[in-house]
């Protein structure tokens, strides 16, 4: 992962302005957006030495975003520093199977996280999901039984992990 923090130079000057930039477009504080920033730089790392398509965050989709609309430079990146090309597949079309696929690569996602960094992923970058849950929900009802029980047990997951993060971050404070 050095080659990705050097290319993004820690906190630099250019990493703080790259993350003043995301502060100011999504109203978000200057330190939320560094550590956004700084999770973003993780989320690379797992979608290089992971064998499945990671999926972000809402926090680090935006980020991720941000990052590709400096095309040059993103390309850049992609070709000198992971020597890899990092391609986003944004869900097109809202369909089930599409969700249930992007909600099992998040899932998988968040335990190479845990595998990789030995720690879970921060809870204010990593919980929100890109995935909203009225659209979730929306087709809840017509799901079979054994879809909403796979539903029911990624819920259970998120909901395990987001408490070990709270029980975490208090023991931080």
């Amino acid at each position: 992962m050095g080659k990705i923090n050097e290319s993004f130079g820690g906190t630099d000057a250019s990493t703080k302005a790259f993350a003043d930039k995301i502060s100011r477009k999504h109203n978000w504080t200057k330190a939320f957006a560094l550590k956004a920033v700084q999770e973003y730089k993780k989320f690379i790392f797992l979608g290089v030495i992971g064998e499945f398509h990671v999926t972000p965050s809402k926090f680090i989709d935006v980020v991720w975003h941000e990052h590709i609309l400096f095309t040059n430079a993103y390309n850049d990146f992609c070709k000198e520093i992971i020597e890899y090309r990092f391609e986003h597949y944004p869900e097109l079309i809202n369909l089930d199977t599409e969700t249930e696929i992007y909600n099992a690569q998040y899932i998988k996602t968040l335990e190479l996280y845990l595998r990789e960094f030995e720690k879970l992923p921060p809870a204010d970058i990593w919980v929100v999901t890109k995935f909203e849950k009225e659209k979730i929900m929306e087709n809840f009802s017509n799901l079979k039984k054994r879809d909403k029980l796979k539903i029911y047990i990624t819920a259970t997951i998120l909901t395990a992990m987001i408490m070990r993060c709270m029980k975490v971050l208090a023991a931080q404070k």
